[in-house]
């Protein structure tokens, strides 16, 4: 029996080492491309292109803060929206500020209405003000402990916010024509 559980534990992990190997083959690709090529890409493939060449470009930096003030104003505004957008798809706001995501939200409104989002603006600075949060203090949103996270959960409306939001346009036809038209910039 012990055998069955060693070979599928080596599958397993043949098939974790074939899909890494797959991703880090696009982001290659995406990284190598040329703005022309950026340009024919889809609205998806373009935004993953994108956050690919930003993240590569930066994503040696540990702290947020110093990744953010690498960037130029343009990667700024897709990074900032693009880390809300999946964060609150992964595991709601509540996760978006308590990881290092938080450093992007006193940016979001701005990098929202960049892309021309009203909506989305609308819900976020409604929720953060509705509920008084500092967003230039969210150190106490730090997920040191899962029982900080869980007492951020009782202590905000989360679950109303996340239902709304799921309801709302994705943000990637803005962020993919945002970056169309300044291709060069990423």
């Amino acid at each position: 029996m012990f055998g069955f559980f060693k070979r599928l534990l080596a599958q397993k992990n043949a098939v974790a080492e074939d899909i890494a190997t797959l991703l880090d083959a696009e982001d290659r690709k995406w990284r190598e491309m040329s703005a022309d090529d950026l340009f024919a890409l889809d609205d998806t493939d373009l935004v993953s292109a994108v956050i690919s060449r930003v993240f590569g470009s930066f994503g040696s930096c540990e702290d947020e803060q110093d990744r953010i003030a690498m960037m130029n104003g343009d990667q700024r505004v897709i990074y900032t929206v693009y880390t809300y957008e999946s964060e609150v798809n992964n595991g709601g706001l509540c996760q978006y500020l308590s990881n290092d995501s938080r450093f992007f939200a006193p940016m979001l409104c701005e990098a929202l209405k960049t892309i021309g989002d009203t909506v989305h603006c609308a819900h976020f600075a409604a929720f953060v003000r509705d509920n008084a949060i500092d967003l230039s203090g969210l150190d106490s949103f730090g997920k040191d402990a899962i029982r900080r996270y869980e007492k951020l959960e009782k202590r905000y409306p989360f679950e109303p916010f996340d239902d709304a939001f799921y309801e709302m346009p994705s943000l990637e036809a803005p962020m993919a024509a945002y970056i169309r038209a300044r291709i060069v910039s990423f």
